[in-house]
């Protein structure tokens, strides 16, 4: 399979609610984008994950642990440089200067307001546009994976519905700038949609009846799926559906 061509960083604040991280980490094992992090960022997310005490120190360090092993592709190093030239909120230019040296098209966050402006060529999404544009691009197959996430939780068990309740809760963004767009389907209406018309064209990227929406990809998503396309004949971007391994796991701990 061609590995997804679109380049996300994820700042610390969307690794912090469990039920999200494990999404967006699930949604990374299947080949749904190419998952990209800082030492920074994870820093972030270990010390205000034992700061809240949301979880021990250990605890912590080995969810960390336990996602560098599982991506190791994942960390962007020698940005450093980067940071000066930037015009963004100052104590959020290391996660652009990040996606800038990874070459990103998107960075998702919930504080939008702090990732402003961006160089050209990235732009910053919600957790719930994030993942709208990721469910487009495979409707089924995204909600298979959310079906597998539900039946993963077994302590306590989590029916699909309180999953995307969950999402729900943790995907709204802190600041609804000039990118959120009016009447929007969020992720939890989209998700339900398709469960229960299960009408989707066999390459997911489209639905069938007229009054439901079309295409959310962002610009930047589709014009990297065209050119992947124009280089290879054989080229057409469907995401694996395949199971994360047991180890991976421990993502739900918390």
């Amino acid at each position: 399979m061609v590995p997804a061509p679109f380049v996300v960083v994820v700042d610390a604040n969307v690794l912090f609610p469990l039920t999200l991280r494990d999404t967006l980490l699930r949604a990374a094992a299947a080949s749904f984008y190419q998952l990209r992090w800082s030492r920074e960022i994870l820093d972030e997310m270990e010390r205000n994950l034992v700061s809240t005490g949301t979880m021990g120190a250990d605890k912590a360090a080995r969810l960390r642990a336990t996602m560098e092993n599982y991506f190791p592709e994942a960390e962007v190093t020698g940005y450093s440089s980067l940071v000066g030239g930037l015009q963004n909120d100052e104590k959020d230019r290391h996660v652009v200067a990040a996606a800038v040296k990874a070459g990103a098209q998107v960075i998702t966050t919930s504080n939008l307001k702090d990732f402003a402006p961006l160089p050209d060529g990235l732009e910053a999404q919600s957790p719930d546009e994030f993942l709208c544009n990721l469910f487009d691009l495979d409707p089924d197959g995204f909600v298979e994976m959310l079906h597998e996430q539900s039946a993963d939780l077994v302590k306590p068990p989590v029916t699909f519905d309180e999953l995307l309740d969950r999402l729900g809760r943790r995907t709204r963004p802190r600041c609804c700038g000039p990118s959120q767009r009016s009447g929007r389907f969020t992720l939890n209406a989209a998700v339900s949609t398709i469960v229960s018309m299960n009408q989707v064209d066999s390459r997911g990227q489209e639905w069938n009846q007229g009054d439901n929406p079309i295409s959310l990809i962002p610009k930047s998503f589709r014009i990297l799926a065209a050119e992947r396309r124009a280089t290879s004949p054989y080229y057409d971007y469907a995401p694996s559906r395949v199971r994360i391994p047991s180890p991976a796991l421990e993502f739900l701990e918390g």
